[in-house]
């Protein structure tokens, strides 16, 4: 027996937006005020930055920032510099809905090899899971496809149109996975390319950046997988020093770490039929001030 489809997609589509940065995997935003968004908290952490562009269904740029995070209920509230015409806003329920309420959910996800769309895909399905607690905040599962960029977007309970949870992850955390090999690529990628340079018996590589604070937040992730680096200063840039030897050995690392993973991914795809959203009363101690 299918699934009764939503007469509310044209209000969905109107006011779920893409989280589109360089560089960067698509997210979901959606409006739930005069000129306020509400996405996953994972979305605007990826970006590294307070201000950035989303991109409404009708292809209207509109520059954000972010004014209110909370890491435990993985949520974001967004604040517009204007709301454009060609937007609608959902409203919110503070209630989790219980197992087997037909839901339908939104956002720009993108297909495993897939490059960035533009379009909104949705999903039907049913509530799989009571409510539980997660580092603070609530969440609950529903019974479909997930993807990555579905992250931030809203799941409607189809009954009564109002939105009950905001899409967090799919279950295994792959769109998670996705998104930190990027990171992993893009990092090895940079110490393949490192400017070298011979000092006594060592041979060091160096990274550049424009900003100490760009230099800082990549000194701390190479630190994390073990790397030994030191920050320097040279006339206008900021430099991160370390052992080529030891970059060495870390790429190795990193690529073991990818492919073990991968491999387990391939074997435990059923996952992705499952996704978890945020949603209950921390849903509505977030946003409640802005609204």
């Amino acid at each position: 027996m299918g699934h009764k489809r939503s007469n509310r997609i044209p209000e969905i589509r109107a006011a779920t937006c893409r989280v589109d940065v360089a560089n960067k995997k698509l997210g979901t935003a959606f409006w739930i005020g005069d000129r306020y968004l509400l996405t996953a908290n994972h979305v605007v952490t990826a970006i590294h930055r307070d201000k950035f562009t989303i991109v409404t269904e009708g292809d209207s740029d509109v520059v954000v920032q972010v004014t209110e995070q909370d890491q435990g209920s993985d949520l974001a509230v967004l604040e517009a510099d204007e709301r454009p015409d060609d937007v609608e806003s959902l409203s919110l329920s503070p209630e989790i809905p219980i197992i087997g309420t037909e839901v339908v959910w939104s956002g720009y996800a993108r297909l495993i090899g897939e490059s960035k769309i533009d379009r909104q895909r949705f999903g039907w399905g049913p509530v799989a899971s009571g409510s539980f607690d997660d580092g603070g905040g609530h969440f609950f599962e529903v019974d479909g496809l997930f993807n990555s960029g579905h992250s931030g977007g809203p799941v409607i309970e189809q009954e009564t149109g109002q939105v009950v949870g905001v899409v967090s992850a799919s279950a295994g955390n792959f769109e998670q996975q996705l998104e930190r090999w990027d990171d992993q690529i893009h990092r090895l990628e940079n110490l393949f390319h490192v400017t070298s340079e011979i000092s006594g018996s060592h041979k060091n590589g160096f990274l550049v950046y424009d900003t100490v604070e760009d230099a800082v937040y990549e000194k701390d992730i190479l630190e994390g997988y073990g790397l030994d680096v030191e920050l320097s200063q040279r006339e206008d840039d900021v430099l991160l020093r370390f052992d080529l030897q030891e970059a060495s050995i870390l790429v190795s690392k990193i690529q073991a770490e990818m492919a073990r993973t991968l491999l387990d991914t391939v074997m435990n795809t059923f996952q992705m039929g499952i996704g978890v959203a945020s949603g209950g009363q921390g849903m509505m101690d977030i946003i409640r001030q802005y609204i």
